[in-house]
């Protein structure tokens, strides 16, 4: 239990970043209102589908129609339409919210993301021993203190529903519940980048209730989606991503200066060798998905602290192999640094290296420094701090000791 007076130090921090977020907030109404929030894709997909053209989804002259009813003066402010590039099985979600005007839908949005942000306090605070102990406002202040949870609010992002979904997975694999925690991590295959490194190691550790549940709620997706947009538009889905993402009018989907492995090595590598780039981000990807697989294989000690550190390595590891991912996906990682400093909380009398490392790098990602990256366009530069944070995880869960076997005195 942290002491009282490092609790009021960590409530000002907090609310000085609560400040500065709010900032973002106050600056950021103009957009939200007029819909330039990242929710109008949504809107716009849900439109087409209540207009029964679910097979043109990912068209994107029909796209820009919709926002042109729906969002006129975000339009013009964009100067382009704003693609729905997710699966198809997500915009049936959004349905319901196409019987009210835009704004209405957007707050009602709003109130869903505030409601499973306080399920995923809730659920974490009753299952971590220590920082549960912190009284409510501190998890709550430290919440809104997470800059890329605040661009997930003002976006009107699915990105807390990702966190809602991980956070359920973890819980299970805690509880042993395998099948369920695969079936969590499924569900989050509307971030499919995201998801499938998670899913990754279990896969080829052969963990097969992991991988059973994932698979089933994978094929009860892939249904979804033929049945929201045929056949025609599922197989089509994976080429119209790829011709998004290299379509100079969606410069910012590409990942250059994006917050991951591929956002930095496209700034270091090379301009004029574009292989070397690509031969050193399937390298060291490759390195990253063996050293989330040698983690996992921790969990045979049957400790759980080896299951919580390397559930938080792979949530890094999945951030930063990700092809695409903006601010407002590293919502995912409130979850891995809560994890990473409970346990560091809970082996603070062997305090290492590591621990101090997962401190530091906690504290630059509860600071300002995510939004001075993302206003000078450098957002690459946080790799580095989660290559570091991934390090430090992977260090800190090989020191845990391996329980001793119990002596047989017969």
């Amino acid at each position: 239990m942290l002491k009282k007076q490092t609790q009021r130090k960590l409530a000002l921090y907090f609310s000085t970043m609560i400040f500065l977020n709010g900032f973002l907030v106050w600056r950021s109404e103009h957009g939200i209102t007029i819909g330039l929030s990242d929710f109008s894709c949504f809107y716009t997909a849900a439109e087409i589908l209540h207009e029964g053209r679910g097979h043109q989804l990912y068209n994107l002259d029909l796209q820009e129609a919709v926002q042109r009813s729906a969002t006129p003066a975000a339009l013009v402010e964009r100067g382009a339409v704003l693609p729905y590039n997710h699966p198809p099985f997500e915009a049936p979600l959004f349905l319901p919210l196409i019987a009210c005007p835009y704004s209405v839908a957007y707050s009602i949005w709003l109130v869903v993301n505030v409601g499973l942000l306080t399920a995923v306090i809730m659920i974490l605070r009753k299952n971590l021993r220590f920082l549960g102990q912190l009284p409510l406002y501190l998890w709550i202040a430290a919440c809104l203190a997470f800059t890329p949870i605040t661009f997930a609010l003002i976006q009107g992002q699915d990105s807390i529903v990702l966190l809602f979904c991980f956070c359920i997975a973890f819980i299970a694999l805690r509880r042993k519940i395998e099948f369920s925690a695969g079936m969590w991590v499924a569900l989050g295959l509307f971030k499919f980048q995201l998801s499938l490194p998670l899913i990754a190691p279990s896969l080829l550790l052969k963990r097969w209730r992991v991988a059973g549940g994932f698979c089933v709620v994978a094929l009860l997706l892939a249904l979804i989606s033929l049945r929201t947009v045929g056949v025609a538009s599922s197989l089509h889905y994976p080429e119209f991503v790829w011709e998004l993402h290299h379509n100079p009018k969606f410069s910012w989907l590409a990942p250059i200066g994006s917050p991951n492995l591929h956002g930095l090595l496209s700034v270091l590598s090379f301009p004029n060798h574009p292989r070397i780039g690509t031969a050193c981000l399937l390298i060291v990807s490759g390195l990253l998905l063996a050293a989330a697989t040698f983690a996992w294989r921790t969990m045979r000690d049957g400790d759980p602290r080896h299951l919580d550190l390397a559930f938080a390595a792979t949530l890094v590891i999945s951030v930063l192999l990700s092809y695409h991912i903006m601010v407002h996906d590293l919502s995912i990682l409130f979850l891995a640094l809560l994890v990473a400093l409970e346990n560091a909380i809970a082996g603070r009398s062997a305090a290492s290296w590591s621990t101090q490392s997962i401190s530091l790098c906690s504290l630059l990602l509860w600071s300002p420094l995510i939004l001075v990256l993302f206003k000078f366009h450098h957002l690459e530069a946080l790799a580095i701090i989660f290559i570091v944070l991934l390090g430090s995880l992977l260090f800190e869960n090989r020191r845990i000791p391996s329980p001793v076997p119990a002596k047989n005195h017969n």
